[in-house]
């Protein structure tokens, strides 16, 4: 379906000697120090990865047409992953009575430059403590596996093939003045609002640089870039409820993102948005068919089903583990495949948030098909896989600091036989004639959720709703609704899917799990649903500010 809008990557030129970064010298010759020095205690490791992070960047704000201050940024912080044991067990196999992986936040500052005496230094401290962590958890891991039941096989370290590669570092790059400029002028518009009670108008841009060097031979650095444009918008209605709206544009050049023109029409549109929302009724319960948009059946899809095909959840005892032994048998319609391809860079104009060359554990990245017309055929793995029989796929992912698990990249939902807009929207009341119901809903935005995936709670899902509207079969016009949670099990909600319209937009976020932040993209043709069911959102009570904005009139009764 989206062969003529995906573009693709050719690879990147590499340099003919790994070595030739210093930086990467250091790691590299830390880490054969450590590994020989420590194969001589009584408890070797097996595996040392040590990878160092750099990142400069800045975060700018403005409010009411005011900059609210910047905060640059330039820092560099090392990752030590230490395994005591052997590839099918090891010091970072999840205890059976405690956390997996290393426990906590780990990992300190290093010294910026080119010194190779500072970063091995610091790579030494780190080192030593992550060889203490180690040593206590194999001693956990060991008494786990003599006291309690006995596990599904899979390794906790897959082979891979070492990667030796180093590309470009990418430069940062912003115009200060311009930005500083162009964020005060939109935020402006929400000066003159008597809508908005708390709005502001901010950029974000960061360039960074990885080096890894791992105990099996790999050396590798590599880069990216992202800047990330963002407005938000918050007030509270009549009733008490708190009502919020966002827009983001996310580009990994300055180019890419939205001029001063357009992003003064974007602020310009939110507020009017959320003065018609402040103003719609709550939405009652609801049960019957519901339409959603492109992008908000890519965040659907995100958090409700891509959490659940996430290889490492499928190792967790307390998991529910809802696809586990599904794999070869129908989970969607069969007009529908889902594949998760983070070589992509982009689909058409739009950059992708979710695209990397390698994970955070130096394999490659890999195009995933996880569901082929309706059949599941596989997981997104790490080098710790799900299964004995599957392999690492390059989707080991991890905000620094954090330990790498098995992330969702580039999520794509593929359609066969999809319809217009129009067909969509008349199908929709044509369900809801058939119902007997007055309406039904058309879902635009979802902002996130919550989906619930352990053994001590249902294994359900309640997603976020900030637009939507009901859609009367008599023909009155569409009327705009607040207050929902789109709430259901994963499975029955999936298979209730019956129609796939057109693209128009791609989600780009930051996706928060167990590996911390990283970033994500969903797309997804929009999605006609048989039968969902809504409940009415957590309300505040606390009523609407007594006085208006100064500048605007009146005084609350």
């Amino acid at each position: 379906m989206f062969a003529a809008l995906l573009l693709s990557l050719l690879p990147p030129s590499l340099a003919d000697d790994p070595s030739a970064d210093p930086v990467l010298d250091a790691l590299g010759a830390e880490v054969e120090r450590a590994m020989a020095a420590l194969g001589e205690r009584d408890v070797p490791p097996y595996f040392l990865a040590a990878e160092l992070t750099e990142a400069r960047g800045v975060q700018m704000s403005a409010e009411e047409g005011a900059l609210q201050g910047y905060s640059p940024a330039h820092h560099r912080g090392i990752d030590v992953d230490l395994r005591i044991g052997g590839p099918d067990l090891d010091s970072s196999h999840a205890t059976r009575t405690g956390q997996g992986g290393r426990g906590g936040t780990h990992g300190r500052p290093v010294p910026l430059g080119q010194d190779a005496a500072l970063v091995q230094r610091a790579l030494w401290g780190e080192i030593e403590a992550r060889y203490a962590d180690a040593q206590q958890r194999w001693a956990k891991v060991e008494s786990d596996r003599q006291v309690l039941v006995a596990e599904s096989p899979a390794p906790d370290l897959a082979p891979v093939a070492p990667v030796q590669a180093v590309l470009p570092e990418l430069p940062f790059e912003l115009d200060y003045p311009a930005w500083e400029q162009r964020l005060r002028e939109a935020s402006a518009v929400l000066a003159r609002s008597d809508v908005v009670h708390d709005g502001s108008v901010g950029l974000r841009a960061q360039a960074a640089t990885r080096w890894l060097a791992t105990s099996e031979g790999t050396r590798l650095r590599d880069a990216e870039r992202r800047y990330t444009v963002a407005v938000q918008v918050d007030t509270v209605a009549d009733d008490g409820a708190a009502l919020a709206l966002g827009r983001t544009w996310n580009a990994r050049d300055p180019a890419g993102l939205p001029d001063t023109a357009a992003l003064i029409a974007a602020t310009g549109e939110l507020e009017a948005l959320l003065a018609a929302l402040r103003a719609a009724p709550e939405q009652e319960p609801y049960t019957g068919p519901a339409l959603l948009s492109d992008q908000a059946a890519g965040v659907f899809f995100h958090e409700i089903l891509g959490h659940r095909l996430e290889g490492h959840r499928l190792k967790q005892v307390d998991d529910a583990q809802t696809l586990a032994g599904m794999v070869g048998q129908p989970i969607l319609p069969r007009f529908l495949s889902l594949v998760d391809d983070p070589t992509l860079p982009r689909l058409a104009d739009t950059d992708l948030n979710g695209f990397y060359t390698w994970d955070a554990q130096g394999v490659p990245a890999r195009r995933t098909v996880l569901v082929d017309h309706g059949v599941l055929l596989g997981f997104l793995e790490s080098r710790s896989p799900s299964r004995a029989e599957v392999a690492a796929n390059g989707h080991g992912r991890h905000q620094p600091g954090l330990d790498p698990v098995a992330r969702q990249g580039n999520l794509i939902v593929e359609a066969e036989g999809t319809v217009t807009d129009a067909a969509l929207r008349a199908e929709l009341i044509s369900l809801a004639k058939a119902r007997g119901l007055e309406y039904g809903l058309r879902i635009d935005q979802i902002q996130g959720g919550v989906t619930l995936t352990g053994r001590a709670q249902p294994n359900a899902f309640s997603v976020d709703v900030l637009v939507a509207w009901r859609i009367f079969v008599d023909g009155r016009p569409d009327e705009l609704v607040r207050g929902i949670d789109l709430i259901g099990t994963p499975l029955v909600t999936l298979a209730r899917i019956v129609r796939a319209g057109e693209l128009h937009q791609v989600f780009n976020g930051l996706c928060g799990a167990e590996s911390g932040g990283v970033p994500v993209s969903a797309v997804s043709p929009a999605l006609l649903i048989a039968e969902v069911e809504t409940q009415r959102k957590t309300k505040a009570q606390t009523v609407p500010p007594l006085l208006p904005p100064p500048g605007a009139a009146g005084v609350r009764p």
